[in-house]
């Protein structure tokens, strides 16, 4: 049986015509050259641990999974992966209505914002100036945002 990591692997560099525009929600998948069973997300591969993010939360060789997405995304973008911080802040974002966490949300956009992530920048804007979070979520967020320690 092919691991997912490897078939989502091959399916991400089978797809170099694959973009997605600057300011378009999510980010892109990095152009990343994987090769055979030495590079493996399960190891700390950063690229490798966004991409299999990017194949759960999309479908792309594995059965469509928020789950696993966050899962994965979480790994990258604790190790200060940018666009990893900003799929992770999006997966709590568009979490089921009562089960969202906009302190989380709140943390992880605000540090892919703070490294330029563009599309961060413009959804904490947007949400800062239409109030969808509280004063006490916000404050949350920015307390733990200034604990984390990237691994």
């Amino acid at each position: 049986m092919i691991k997912p990591w490897r078939f989502c692997a091959v399916v991400l560099s089978a797809s170099a015509a694959f973009s997605l525009a600057a300011d378009e929600f999510p980010a892109p998948v990095p152009d990343v050259d994987i090769h055979g069973p030495n590079v493996r997300p399960e190891q700390n591969y950063v690229d490798a641990q966004f991409n299999l993010g990017f194949c759960y939360e999309y479908g792309e060789g594995v059965a469509k999974d928020q789950v696993e997405a966050a899962k994965w995304y979480r790994k990258a973008a604790e190790q200060n992966y940018v666009d990893a911080q900003f799929n992770l802040g999006m997966c709590y974002e568009e979490a089921d209505a009562g089960t969202e966490d906009w302190a989380e949300v709140y943390k992880w956009l605000s540090l892919a914002a703070m490294q330029g992530h563009e599309g961060a920048k413009k959804f904490m804007t947007a949400a800062l100036e239409s109030k969808l979070m509280t004063p006490e979520q916000i404050a949350e967020g920015q307390k733990r945002a200034r604990e984390f320690k990237p691994r």
